[in-house]
């Protein structure tokens, strides 16, 4: 628990931290600190232990994203990309901003660490669906934001979605319309829910699809004070988790009358709750959940 809570604190404070050092530096500075921390009493090394670990994750995650932002600035203006298609496609409403992960450029395949993503602004006429592969000839640009302390913060928005860039496309060709399984599931969902007056905020809750939203929904939740819970987060997540949990723990006696499996339980919430997360398009809130409920799962 004291590595835990060292990995913790170093990750929560990254906001706070002055720079961001060097990997290099401090692999050999975390080195050298441990070797010290070690000769210390146990309790205290402990905790610093992990706060070293956490230190590492912290830096080399920030420096991952700036060298692929640095990947993705570096492709001249025009270039043929080739990717996936990230984000969901709604009929009801034609997306005109899609999430793109380029895994080549002028028919070069990226490496895993060159690999980034992109948010294109996209007029297609035909659908756009998720795990497409199409060939792009697009105008990218970095991912900034109006330094407004008082409006939106599109920087910070871009990070938490692990958005290297943004740009515009030129022309696109598709190369693989195969789409994904996410989103062969919400077309199924759709066609089931039909014209029901709630299909919109099932929507919503099961796959964090929101555009179908009227202006008028989102007042009427506003003054409700229930548009918190059309956020994906760690109360939906823990919900899928406690449902597989208890559901398990009802039916295990009847299937086994030995108590030595009673880990089963866990498990199946754990399954239950990385279903609704990869539903609902594993954001950020879902994963911070899902760290959460898995090491709750490793404590008990």
């Amino acid at each position: 628990m004291k590595v835990l809570l060292g990995i913790v604190v170093a990750i929560v404070t990254l906001k706070w931290w002055p720079d961001i050092p060097e990997i290099s530096t401090l692999a050999v500075a975390s080195f050298f600190f441990l070797v010290i921390l070690l000769a210390l009493r146990k309790h205290v090394s402990v905790f610093f232990i992990g706060l070293t670990l956490g230190c590492l994750v912290a830096s080399s995650s920030a420096a991952l994203f700036k060298y692929k932002t640095i990947s993705a600035l570096t492709v001249a203006q025009n270039t043929t990309i080739a990717g996936k298609v990230g984000s969901l496609f709604t009929t009801e409403k034609l997306q005109t901003s899609v999430i793109f992960d380029v895994d080549t450029v002028n028919g070069r395949k990226l490496t895993t660490f060159e690999t980034f993503r992109v948010r294109l602004y996209w007029r297609s006429e035909e659908p756009v669906k998720q795990g497409q592969r199409w060939e792009i000839t697009a105008r990218l640009r970095e991912p900034y934001g109006r330094l407004n302390e008082a409006g939106f913060d599109a920087e910070t928005y871009f990070l938490s979605r692990h958005i290297h860039s943004k740009g515009t496309v030129l022309t696109a060709k598709i190369i693989d319309d195969t789409s994904s399984y996410r989103q062969q599931l919400f077309e199924k969902i759709q066609i089931e829910l039909g014209n029901l007056p709630s299909s919109r905020y099932l929507v919503a809750l099961a796959f964090g699809e929101r555009s179908l939203l009227q202006r008028v929904d989102w007042t009427q939740l506003r003054d409700t004070g229930l548009a918190h819970l059309l956020a994906i987060s760690g109360l939906h997540i823990g919900l899928a988790f406690f449902f597989g949990d208890r559901v398990t723990k009802l039916l295990l006696p009847i299937v086994r009358r030995r108590d030595n499996a009673l880990w089963l339980a866990a498990l199946v919430g754990l399954l239950c709750a990385f279903g609704y997360a990869w539903v609902a398009g594993f954001t950020m809130t879902a994963q911070r959940a899902l760290i959460a409920l898995v090491t709750f799962s490793l404590v008990r």
